[in-house]
């Protein structure tokens, strides 16, 4: 006797998601500043670049920030990012001084 197939669930049919790009967050300015313009830094997986970017007007003004192969390697040189304390929080300059890409 035949086991009748069960009906898969359509979160078993999806393929693994892979991101990619990961988010820094979008409120990094160019000193630190509480005001504008505000940049968004992540990094893309495919390219293995760290950038930031911003809109002007119509356009993006885009910064490379640094090249990182796995997904660690940017983890760790981002490490503090999101921490109010940290010297690198949201302050773009004080990120490229860091990462070494002024």
């Amino acid at each position: 006797m035949k086991t009748p197939k069960k009906k898969p669930h359509k979160h078993d049919v999806l393929p693994a998601w892979k991101p990619t790009e990961v988010d820094f967050g979008c409120w990094w300015t160019d000193k630190g500043e509480p005001r504008g313009p505000y940049w968004r830094v992540t990094w893309n997986a495919a390219r293995h670049e760290l950038y930031a970017v911003r809109r002007v007007g119509r356009n993006e003004e885009r910064v490379v920030l640094g090249h990182f192969v796995e997904k660690q390697q940017v983890e760790d040189a981002m490490e503090g990012w999101a921490n109010p304390a940290s010297p690198i929080y949201q302050n773009l300059a004080a990120l490229k001084q860091h990462l070494g890409a002024e």
